[in-house]
């Protein structure tokens, strides 16, 4: 069964509560990056934890690499990143997935 965010950008709709484990990659577009190369190549995967409480104030970025796992870290913007699967939803313990 297959989660809403998955297949779409990580700018889609993320509630204040959620806290999901998911796979993304950054967007291989040209239109979004023009002439620059995205940060890492769109092939690769990257494990990370959404938690709706670390976005920024105007939206368009997110913190990651606060929990133990994450393979990105710092601000990144929310658009640049696409979910390619959700793993699960984070549990209060701060390491286990519950099957999403």
């Amino acid at each position: 069964m297959s989660h809403p965010l998955e297949n779409a950008q990580l700018s889609a709709q993320i509630g204040k509560a959620q806290r999901l484990v998911v796979i993304v990659r950054y967007r291989a577009d040209q239109q979004y990056w023009g002439v620059y190369p995205p940060p890492a190549n769109p092939n690769v995967l990257h494990q990370i934890t959404v938690l709706g409480s670390k976005l920024s104030r105007c939206g368009r970025f997110i913190r990651l690499g606060d929990i133990s796992g994450d393979e990105l870290s710092g601000w990144q913007r929310r658009d640049s990143l696409e979910v390619v699967c959700v793993l699960g939803e984070l549990a209060e313990d701060g390491q286990t997935v519950k099957a999403a």
